[in-house]
């Protein structure tokens, strides 16, 4: 509380007033400034004057009653607190005070300075928590007006309460419309909806849920929602509030740059299927154009021709099959391995072409019981196809290939690193698109295929390398007991 609390006494009677004085220098540990009207013409003039901390209000004025003043007070905005003094206790008094907002009811022959300072106290703390409140709710209002993000409030049932202007701007209603509007309807999936009602319902809130939205115009928008659950003082859930957060730009921008990014995948791909079927097919052209120029061909160079045509039809066939195959979801024979053994079989298959490039291997499993669900047959085609693109990758006799296992979070890892020379960052985005190839030679649908296989299994693989720093692969499986 205040140092120094400042009241007006009106009270048209003077001994009133020199006794609430003697009253108030009686309470310890608090000073008073009592400020005396007494007429109900001079405490207007003296509340016009200045500002006070409460007022001790007479109800008996002469020909004009405290309740007149108390009128005057509430009719001005005046917020300070006020305490009705009477000579003596009156039920009608006391409810007509109650119902104008009285802080107090107090009878002065029963006044001591207990119960004067209690009733000054209460009234000014009082006043103090309803300016805070009043003050955070200004505040709450100004952020809510004046934010850039759609602000909602809506019932437990969905029908909204109120939105700020941001909101009327995004979705094209004017206010009124939004009064008792069932919020679903600006969803545009109505089990998203449902959802999200559900959802707060069971945990009280929830953060950064990309939702799609519709505008009055039908217009479909894309949101991230906040909302959260507002309690009362019994800690029942009262009503909902949210905020939407408009990414339709960034979400058009970022479907519009997968949509090139398709076509450029789409072009390049034409361009290395392309590139890979010309050559047999050429070859297939000119033993036809042979056999038709060489009508006295006899059967020698007759069997020649169609073997080269045989031959190069069966090199296109054979490219296309390596293609659907590496793209084409597989059936998949799920048993469950160990980690280790399943990665020791497919370093087996590569040995002769590690011992022929004298590649030292550094093996790093994991002591823990670490098992999988898994394909054997296909995860080892998966991790040769890596093991074998990470010895490719070194020099001969410099090379270190470094094989790891370990469990964390429910996963089992396994972690391909080589000493190569590396590759930059979009050169790591190109690995696992059909043909494409670092090496001269390489068909590029070893790592494509690998890539496939492992997201069968609905594992993940990473790949982390810089220019001269060589590069890693993190595969990643659910351990056995934790598939769903």
């Amino acid at each position: 509380m205040k140092d120094i609390i400042k009241i007006l006494l009106v009270d048209d009677d003077e001994d009133d007033y020199f006794l609430t004085g003697e009253l108030l220098r009686d309470i310890p540990q608090q000073r008073y400034q009592v400020v005396w009207a007494s007429s109900y013409d001079q405490a207007v003039e003296k509340i016009q004057e200045s500002k006070y901390d409460v007022y001790l209000v007479d109800y008996r004025l002469g020909h004009i009653t405290g309740i007149d003043l108390i009128n005057y007070i509430v009719a001005l905005g005046d917020r300070t607190p006020f305490i009705i003094l009477t000579g003596k206790g009156d039920v009608q008094i006391d409810m007509e005070a109650g119902r104008l907002g009285a802080a107090d009811y107090l009878v002065k022959g029963e006044i001591d300075s207990s119960k004067l300072e209690r009733s000054i106290r209460y009234a000014v703390q009082r006043m103090e928590a309803s300016e805070a409140i009043r003050n955070s709710e200004l505040k709450f209002r100004s952020l809510f007006e004046q934010s850039r993000d759609a602000i909602f409030i809506i019932q437990k049932s969905g029908e909204i309460i109120d939105v700020n202007q941001s909101m009327i701007q995004l979705f094209g209603y004017q206010e009124p419309e939004f009064t008792n509007m069932d919020m679903g309807r600006l969803f545009y999936k109505r089990s998203v909806w449902i959802k999200f009602l559900e959802t707060i319902a069971r945990h009280g809130s929830l953060s950064d849920n990309e939702v799609e939205m519709k505008k009055k115009d039908g217009q479909i928008i894309y949101c991230l929602l906040t909302a959260s659950s507002q309690y009362d003082n019994e800690g029942n859930a009262t009503h909902y509030q949210g905020i939407l957060h408009d990414i339709t730009d960034r979400k058009q921008a970022e479907m519009l740059s997968r949509k090139n990014e398709k076509l450029d995948l789409t072009g390049r791909v034409a361009r290395m299927i392309a590139h890979e079927v010309r050559n047999p097919l050429t070859n297939v052209n000119l033993a036809l154009n042979q056999l038709r120029n060489d009508k006295d061909a006899d059967e020698e160079n007759l069997e020649f021709y169609f073997d080269v045509i045989g031959r190069n039809c069966e090199r296109i066939s054979i490219l296309i099959s390596q293609l659907m195959n590496s793209t084409l979801p597989e059936f998949l024979q799920l048993k469950e391995h160990p980690v280790n053994y399943i990665l020791d079989e497919s370093l087996r298959l590569a040995q002769d072409r590690i011992t022929l490039n004298e590649i030292t291997v550094i093996r790093e499993y994991t002591d823990r019981p670490c098992t999988v669900l898994l394909d054997a047959e296909k995860m080892k085609i998966a991790l040769l196809n890596i093991i074998i693109n990470a010895v490719e990758a070194m020099p001969p006799k410099k090379g270190v290939l470094r094989l790891e296992t370990s469990q964390a979070g429910g996963k089992a890892y396994i972690i391909v690193t080589d000493n190569g020379k590396g590759i930059g960052k979009s050169e790591v985005k190109k690995l696992f698109e059909p043909f494409y190839s670092g090496k001269p030679g390489g068909s590029g649908l070893g790592l494509t295929s690998a890539q496939n296989i492992i997201h069968n299994h609905r594992g993940s693989i990473d790949v982390s390398s810089e220019p001269g720093q060589g590069t890693a692969f993190v595969i990643g499986f659910a351990l056995a007991g934790d598939h769903n």
